[in-house]
């Protein structure tokens, strides 16, 4: 709240000296222009790429428990035949058991690896975003002082209450294709 009083405060005395002075005033659509970054797009094919990868041995695995329940069960139907011999089904339970504990121990060994690889996934889309929204901040700096904007306004951003920030602009302002053009050369 005191975010958002703070800088309704401060873009009410911006304006208010722009009677005095004209300011030149930019607005762009961040989110747009992130999602149109060629920096953006590349990295998220190459996460795509990781991900399906990631979800074809997820596949695998599950096919490879589902072998073992499959085992299971043809286990208990021969432990529950009447004409199964004694010491068979003696070796059988040896089996089953050996089966259970190592199908629990790679079950519980895949989940952490699955917990680790989404960790790192998102770590990595973490870092790089941060990469990409600094080098969009750089070029967006450098443009606005080229051009003379005193101010750039971000018209994706939203308050605490997701009532957006800037509720209305004149299109005359959007400078996003512009930036878009820049940071895709």
């Amino acid at each position: 709240m005191k975010r958002f009083t703070l800088i309704s405060t401060l873009l009410v005395s911006l304006f208010s000296l722009s009677m005095a002075a004209e300011l030149k005033v930019a607005v762009i659509n961040y989110e747009k222009a992130f999602d149109a970054y060629n920096k953006t797009v590349e990295f998220k094919a190459v996460i795509e790429g990781k991900q399906k990868t990631f979800q074809e041995e997820l596949q695998g695995k599950q096919a490879e428990f589902k072998g073992y329940e499959e085992k299971i069960v043809n286990f208990q139907k021969q432990l529950q035949d009447p004409a199964v011999a004694e010491s068979i089904k003696a070796q059988v339970q040896g089996e089953l058991k050996d089966l259970v504990q190592k199908g629990k121990a790679e079950e519980q060994a895949f989940n952490q690896k699955v917990q680790r690889t989404r960790q790192s996934f998102q770590e990595e889309m973490n870092q790089q975003r941060q990469l990409i929204l600094r080098d969009m901040n750089d070029v967006v700096e450098k443009f606005a002082k080229e051009q003379g904007y005193e101010i750039v306004l971000d018209a994706s951003s939203s308050t605490v209450g997701r009532t957006p920030f800037v509720l209305y602009f004149d299109t005359k302002y959007d400078v996003t294709d512009e930036v878009i053009a820049i940071l895709n050369k």
